[in-house]
């Protein structure tokens, strides 16, 4: 498979592209790759989920939930799905006991989550607590000490035809509602 290097834009002043600046952020360290997956939010489908997290564990095979990091302000955090290659990296922050991991739970406030399905369409979730992401074949640390997250999220992709939404809508009769009186 090629590589080929696309540039954004011609009169970008750095010539570099993108996944070189990634590169670097890794340093030639190895990370984990893990794929996070959730039946519901797979049914329910969804491509793309904007939290705000403010708490972020992992939970072992026990069942017993070991803190990862905690958040003390806003942060909305986008997550979109492996069709789309984007992906979250967790560099230098995990720092966990040596232990069978299955699931990561996200903690959110109660304000300021979406979930997009494939449609486009939109929908709050903000009535949830928080949700776990079971991994895909689980994830086992040997020893103590920091480790790097490649977190890949298993979502449906977006679908085509939402893009023809906005045509539809721009073509359709817009029929005048009858107005109450003096209601101008």
């Amino acid at each position: 498979m090629k590589n080929n290097k696309v540039y954004p834009n011609k009169w970008q002043t750095v010539p570099f592209t993108f996944d070189l600046f990634a590169g670097w952020e890794a340093q030639g360290r190895p990370a984990k790759e893990l794929i996070l997956k959730n039946e519901v939010i797979k049914n329910g489908n969804v491509a793309e989920m904007t939290f705000n997290i403010f708490r972020f564990s992992a939970v072992d095979s026990e069942g017993r939930e070991y803190l990862i990091q905690e958040f003390p302000e806003d942060n909305a955090v986008t997550f979109k799905g492996m069709g789309s290659g984007h992906f979250t990296r967790l560099g230098g922050l995990v720092n966990l006991p040596a232990r069978d991991y299955t699931a990561l739970r996200f903690h959110f406030k109660r304000y300021g989550n979406l979930l997009t399905c494939a449609d486009g369409s939109e929908e709050h979730v903000n009535q949830l607590d928080h949700l776990d992401f079971t991994i895909e074949n689980g994830f086992s640390i040997q020893k103590e000490g920091t480790i790097e997250l490649k977190l890949w999220f298993d979502l449906v992709p977006f679908q085509w035809k939402r893009h023809l939404r906005t045509l539809q809508s721009w073509f359709a009769k817009k029929y005048e509602r009858p107005r109450w009186a003096n209601s101008y």
